[in-house]
């Protein structure tokens, strides 16, 4: 029987197959990338694995999740240091700089091609918690901002979510869905952000 891992040791692993399984994601996808696969880079046993992941989809979630946190943190900062704009603009620049990194890695491929099959693999109770939490997140982000706007947060939630689903229909829609996309962003902004 193998020696348990230290609590560094833990935190190490899990950030190493984090790492393995955004580089595998965008290089192979996720139904692509095995188990086998993820355990060998990393230098784990697969036992070790399934002692932190029941299974991959987990883990291609969460780091999914982690990348939603680092989309939270780029439009805060956007949305807080950028004073030199009106609020429309600051609030349009924070969607735009989260689409773009979205375009940098590669998030918007998974949208396209495998969300559906991810989402059938996480276990309903998962899915239910990160939308809550995604819907949490968006609202806290426009309070922590001091940002008012002219629709429930449930309706600014609610448009934010159809724009960037509409993300999965980005080839289907062509060579123009980037500048439809901005545009529509500057309309929401323009629509529901209170200028004061």
């Amino acid at each position: 029987m193998g020696t348990a891992f230290t609590e560094k040791e833990n935190e190490i692993i899990k950030s190493k197959l984090k790492s393995c399984a955004m580089e595998c994601m965008a290089r192979y996808g996720i139904k692509k990338t095995s188990v086998d696969q993820l355990v060998e880079e990393v230098g784990i046993s697969k036992g070790a694995f399934y002692k932190f992941y029941s299974s991959k989809e987990l883990l291609f979630f969460e780091v999914m999740i982690d990348m939603h946190q680092l989309w939270y943190d780029k439009a805060l900062e956007v949305l807080i240091n950028r004073t030199d704009l009106a609020k429309k603009e600051r609030s349009k620049l924070a969607l735009m700089q989260v689409y773009e990194i979205m375009k940098k890695t590669a998030m918007i491929e998974i949208m396209e091609n495998e969300m559906d099959y991810l989402m059938r693999k996480i276990p309903e109770e998962v899915l239910q918690e990160h939308c809550q939490d995604d819907e949490t997140n968006i609202i806290n982000l426009f309070q922590a901002s001091g940002f008012k706007f002219s629709v429930s947060s449930n309706v600014l939630v609610a448009s934010i979510n159809i724009l960037f689903m509409s993300l999965e229909h980005r080839k289907s829609i062509g060579p123009y869905f980037d500048e439809a996309f901005e545009v529509l962003i500057a309309a929401l902004c323009e629509k529901v952000v209170i200028e004061e």
